[in-house]
């Protein structure tokens, strides 16, 4: 299990729940009924309704972008360095305690 931190932007409601590693961070997000993570595509990369900011310092515990991953973001408002589509990052172990920011 990897714990993961969910800040609510921008009144920061926090988040706290333990995910299964091996699936992704949009379905760890859906399957607690954390708000704002939609996942409308059912994680096919193709929406943005997963659309988060993961912490400069904690960007080294992820994947690289994909291709497909940045062109979807560059259409997403709100769009920052930290943005990242959680469909696109595959929970690990030691991802624990990863932060999350929801926009």
């Amino acid at each position: 299990m990897v714990k993961l931190v969910f800040i609510r932007l921008p009144d920061g409601k926090k988040y706290t729940v333990d995910a299964a590693a091996g699936q992704s961070l949009m379905a760890a997000a859906i399957t607690h009924n954390i708000p704002r993570i939609l996942g409308e595509c059912g994680g096919a990369c193709a929406c943005g309704t997963c659309h988060v900011y993961i912490a400069r310092a904690e960007q080294q515990k992820l994947p690289p972008l994909s291709l497909p991953e940045e062109d979807i973001l560059a259409f997403l408002a709100g769009l920052q360095p930290e943005s990242r589509l959680a469909c696109q990052i595959p929970l690990t172990e030691d991802m624990e305690e990863l932060t999350v920011y929801l926009p």
